[in-house]
């Protein structure tokens, strides 16, 4: 045999060996691929069509294996949540029916901060690290407001503002209000409050008279300081009667009053 008929059967063999492996490598892409999808729809809860791929859960696993971001849907609230390497949730997005959320965590897995909307308002809450309810910050379509609350979840501090008249408010641990400021179109006010929520001081203004009140107790009695731009005055007066004395100016000069128990003068200096 000459060197080119044994090149020409050489040549005839390679190409023999390329046609067989061809064939083989079909073979295997024909039973595997049918083998794969047939896996997928019975062992796989994932549907695929060509335009969608459905789950009830998605995760998304680092290096190590561990979760830290799960899509899911649990008693037919869906949410995203993203996890530390510690397997700790940090942030979790929830969409109920009614109050989309949106929740951060810390390193120990406790919420601290809560930002939630519902039909009637949009709400930021903020927890300590006990996951007690600390501050919030409200808006309603009347009044929004404030909030700041003691370790047993009582509101101590209210900051809100209605149409015409926003105020600052300071309660005791019995939900009382104590303190109170506030602002309206013609006035505003300082005042201080007992425990039984009655005003014993009053600093306030008005457009003409700005003035200061301290009463004994129902709002009755006690001493009222008066800066009238004509009669400035100053008066302590009876807690059971409308008996009293007046100190004024009237007209650039002084003037003491002295009243009855029925409010009628019974002196008065000059005359």
């Amino acid at each position: 045999m000459t060197i080119e008929e044994r090149v020409e059967t050489l040549e005839q063999e390679l190409k023999q060996t390329k046609q067989r492996m061809i064939i083989v490598v079909v073979c295997i892409i024909l039973i595997i691929i049918p083998g794969v999808f047939a896996w997928f729809s019975v062992v796989s809860p994932i549907q695929q069509d060509v335009d969608h791929l459905q789950a009830s859960e998605f995760v998304l696993l680092d290096g190590q294996g561990k979760t830290r971001v799960k899509l899911s849907v649990v008693d037919d609230v869906p949410g995203l949540y993203f996890y530390n390497n510690q397997n700790d949730i940090r942030v979790a997005l929830n969409a109920t029916e009614h109050e989309p959320s949106l929740s951060l965590f810390d390193d120990q897995g406790v919420e601290r901060v809560t930002l939630a909307v519902d039909e009637d308002r949009a709400f930021l809450g903020l927890f300590d690290r006990q996951g007690e309810f600390r501050a919030a910050l409200s808006a309603t379509e009347d009044a929004p407001g404030l909030y700041l609350l003691d370790e047993q979840g009582n509101t101590r501090v209210l900051l809100h503002t209605t149409e015409h008249e926003p105020g600052l408010y300071l309660l005791d641990e019995q939900g009382q209000i104590r303190v109170s400021v506030n602002a309206t179109e013609d006035a505003s006010g300082f005042y201080i409050l007992d425990t039984q929520g009655e005003f014993r001081t009053a600093l306030y203004y008005t457009e003409e008279t700005p003035g200061l009140s301290l009463y004994k107790k129902q709002g009755l009695g006690g001493i009222e300081l008066i800066a009238d731009e004509d009669r400035p005055s100053i008066g302590i007066a009876d807690v059971h009667s409308k008996g009293g004395v007046l100190l004024g100016v009237k007209n650039d000069i002084p003037v003491l009053i002295l009243l009855d128990n029925q409010g009628e003068v019974i002196w008065q200096v000059p005359e």
